[in-house]
């Protein structure tokens, strides 16, 4: 995805498929317009998946305004209906809140 540091990191040979198209011969701007838009990386580390001074509908809705040009109120709209469809209870509400890396807040969240 182009997101290492380079150095350390560095690709010494080979290529990097996605969707047939070589990464690597791509520019940067080029790869940038892919990355969000096409494709995305999910952090298993909860800390360093949310921004916690960002609400959770404005980091989610993020992609929407960059990529696809929709208005704030629009993405928001956007985020809801995906946290429904993986079942966030109370969506339009948690859209509106902050992230957090607090075991008893999230517990007492669900």
């Amino acid at each position: 995805m182009g997101i290492l540091d380079v150095p350390p990191g560095r690709i010494t040979r080979g290529e990097i498929l996605f969707r047939g198209q070589d990464l690597l011969k791509l520019k940067e701007d080029e790869r940038r317009k892919i990355r969000g838009a096409r494709m995305a990386m999910v952090f298993q580390d909860a800390l360093s998946s949310l921004n916690p001074v960002l609400s959770v509908g404005d980091q989610l809705g993020e992609m929407f305004q960059v990529h696809r040009g929709m208005s704030r109120k629009d993405s928001r709209a956007k985020a809801v209906e995906l946290m429904d469809r993986v079942r966030i209870p109370a969506a339009k509400e948690r859209v509106g809140q902050y992230p957090t890396s607090s075991p008893a807040a999230c517990a007492s969240a669900s």
